[in-house]
């Protein structure tokens, strides 16, 4: 049986991250970007031979949405 997976729904379809204020987008014609809403988050990169510290942002697509969004 085939079935097709569920695609998210939100209650309000305008609200994506592509009309928040916290999505920053990474150049034109993107259709990703990053989250600023929270502060980055700690991570430790271990591919060098050492430990470094790094901090990001989680990456989020254009329609994507999280239920904290806010009116730019």
């Amino acid at each position: 049986m085939n079935v097709p997976p569920l695609a998210p729904r939100h209650e309000k379809p305008d609200r994506k991250c592509e009309t928040c204020e916290f999505f920053v987008r990474f150049g034109p014609g993107s259709d990703v970007g990053q989250c600023h809403r929270n502060a980055p988050l700690p991570t430790v990169d271990y591919q060098r031979g050492g430990a470094l510290l790094m901090a990001y942002w989680p990456d989020v697509a254009l329609d994507d949405f999280c239920g904290e969004w806010g009116e730019r």
